[in-house]
């Protein structure tokens, strides 16, 4: 990677860093208030709701925004080109979201369900105002600007979101934050960007985009499968109550691989199609990125894991047992969050090297062992043993993509394993320090907040002094464009 584009990727990784943190900290306030106010059937509505809107989203643009961010050789014609297949796809998709709607109360028999997908289709509409500006803007690397619109889109979208849950509007607090949060971005980008949209098709460039997003896309609707099957299952066979526990344990239980897709993802993918022939380049950027994911994945999911009982009583419980039945789900999807935190950064290089095809194998075979499990693991130990079949589904990505990255990258399983050890001894020392102060002191708030803040020193002093202080060397280096 030539100096201009490190000091380029390094700008947008502290741009991502900032407005993620930012972010997440509005958003972990956010949903611990809401937990607070509102019943787990509200979540299960909703989120049963945005199993399909998000199932429509896949085809949203028919991977067109990734073939444009990918391309090297773009033009006016290209550009507007594929807005005018965005523009057809998403009114299309909106008005056949209004049609079907009334067809998910034959899985979740709740009145409210189909009226939150009809008001939720209307981001389709949303979208097609983002696409330019944000294309534009991410084939620019220009991040600043487009986490500063995420940091105030998201920021009003909450306030708005507890503004209504304490004043009575229960799930439709979340349904009027989803749509906020898309209005604002949509009206700050054209701001920030403003990219004229002018109407054009051009067959061959048509074609060009379309399959290229057919590869996208494929591989999307299937991960979409893997991700969302087991909502669909729980809300259909057990109900909107347990699919708002299952959503609770699965959103905290993934919440860093969240975090981290806001830091690095979004600036890696777009960054490595840049040089995208460069495999040592590639092969030292993907095991950084691991590495600097490990640091923080593996304390926070297992903090959150040894925690569980008390961070549910405590922080969104309001000191009731309310959100109990997510514990056992919720410590088991912390182990797949860390998993999933380190797998993630190859499916970039494989992106921004332009072969997502790769993905393929990977994806069915996650599939294939997550529908297998899904349904006995439901009918016998509920969303327990959802969460036990998704990790395992999730696992078994390993077997294709050792090989793949030994072939692609010349990354093999001790080369990530380097990149871990040190995250995962201090870990170690930080969860057997924290057992015994558990046994020692009762776990109140503010006692939460003082052992997860001292949990946090034992783990950053253990991992510096094995490191050496070179992981705060390279980070503070970044932070320079050094």
């Amino acid at each position: 990677m030539d100096n201009s584009l490190k000091t380029i990727t390094a700008r947008n990784i502290s741009y991502n860093a900032v407005a993620t943190v930012m972010v997440a900290v509005t958003q972990f306030l956010t949903t611990v208030i809401l937990a607070r106010v509102l019943a787990p059937a509200d979540y299960g509505i909703v989120g049963f709701s945005q199993i399909f809107i998000n199932f429509m989203m896949q085809f949203g643009d028919f991977g067109i925004n990734n073939a444009i961010v990918q391309r090297s050789d773009l033009d006016d014609t290209a550009l507007h080109t594929a807005f005018t297949l965005k523009v057809v796809f998403s009114i299309g998709l909106f008005l056949l979201l209004l049609m079907v709607a009334p067809c998910a109360r034959l899985f979740l028999d709740r009145q409210e369900v189909t009226t939150v997908i009809r008001i939720l289709s209307c981001n389709f509409l949303f979208s097609v105002a983002i696409f330019l500006p944000q294309t534009s803007l991410t084939r620019d690397l220009d991040f600043k600007k487009i986490t500063l619109v995420q940091m105030i889109s998201i920021a009003i979208s909450s306030v708005c979101a507890i503004f209504m849950a304490f004043n009575g509007f229960g799930l439709w607090s979340l349904v009027a934050s989803s749509l906020m949060t898309y209005v604002l971005s949509a009206v700050l980008l054209n701001i920030l960007k403003p990219v004229r949209p002018i109407f054009c098709y051009d067959r061959q460039e048509a074609r060009r985009l379309l399959n290229f997003g057919v590869s996208i896309l494929i591989p999307g609707v299937i991960i979409f499968i893997i991700f969302n099957t087991d909502n669909f299952v729980i809300g259909a066979v057990r109900g909107a109550e347990q699919l708002g526990y299952y959503a609770v344990a699965f959103n905290w239980g993934s919440m860093i691989c969240v975090l981290m897709a806001g830091i690095f993802h979004k600036v890696l993918t777009p960054t490595f199609s840049k040089f995208q022939h460069d495999i040592p380049a590639l092969k030292k950027a993907y095991l950084t990125s691991v590495r600097y994911i490990t640091f923080l994945a593996v304390p926070v999911n297992v903090l959150l894991a040894l925690y569980g009982r008390e961070f549910l009583v405590q922080v969104l419980g309001r000191g009731t047992e309310r959100w109990l039945p997510a514990l056992l789900a919720m410590q088991i999807l912390c182990c797949y969050g860390v998993l999933r935190a380190v797998l993630e950064p190859i499916g970039n290089v494989i992106f921004g090297i332009g072969k997502p095809e790769l993905c393929l194998k990977a994806i069915v075979l996650v599939a294939a062992v997550e529908l297998g499990l899904l349904y006995p693991a439901i009918s016998n130990f509920g969303i327990t043993g959802v969460a036990v079949a998704v990790t395992i589904a999730y696992i078994s990505q390993y077997l294709v993509y050792l090989p793949l990255m030994k072939r692609e990258l010349g990354v093999v399983a001790g080369d990530l394993i380097c990149e871990v050890r040190i995250a995962a001894i201090a870990v170690g020392v930080m969860a057997a320090v924290m057992c015994l102060v558990k046994q020692l002191f009762q776990v109140s708030l503010p006692a939460l907040v003082l052992q997860w803040s001292g949990a946090a020193l034992v783990y950053l002093a253990v991992y510096t002094l094995i490191d050496r202080g070179k992981l705060f060397g390279e980070l503070k280096a970044l932070a320079y464009g050094k």
